[in-house]
């Protein structure tokens, strides 16, 4: 084997480092990516930053199948509002949430950030949100820890 054969420079840094510090890339001649993963991680953060609609955009099509002019068009279609509670204040990151179904990728509609949660931690189980309202809607017995 020749010298520096498992070795690769960063056309970033210019620091020389082994082969496994660079992904894989198919359609270079040595089959791996000219950054290292450091610097192509930076690469990375750094366009995320400097391009923040387009980012959310790529999210929307990859986690969703969905466009920002979709989302949009499903914002408006709810009023700017949450479809389950109604409030037009989203909370966590600013954004309301693409609720969807976990098994048939089906989007439902847009929640706020608790709405979201509560879904969630349901496990989507109309069951368990039944068994909930049952809850919420007995009479509770008087007692210790009752009025």
């Amino acid at each position: 084997m020749r010298p520096g054969h498992l070795m690769k420079t960063c056309c970033k840094c210019k620091q020389e480092k082994p082969k496994t510090d660079f992904a894989n890339h198919r359609s270079s001649k040595d089959r791996r990516y000219p950054l290292c993963k450091i610097c192509a991680a930076e690469a990375t953060s750094q366009w995320r930053r400097e391009n923040p609609e387009r980012e959310r955009g790529n999210k929307l099509r990859r986690d969703h199948n969905m466009t920002l002019a979709e989302y949009d068009e499903l914002f408006n279609s709810q009023g700017g509002r949450c479809a389950i509670c109604n409030t037009d204040t989203p909370l966590g990151r600013g954004r309301f949430h693409v609720d969807h179904n976990h098994h048939t990728g089906r989007i439902r509609g847009l929640l706020c950030h608790k709405c979201n949660l509560f879904i969630g931690l349901a496990n989507d189980s109309i069951e368990i949100l039944n068994v909930a309202i049952k809850y919420l809607s007995s009479s509770v017995p008087a007692g210790r820890f009752h009025d």
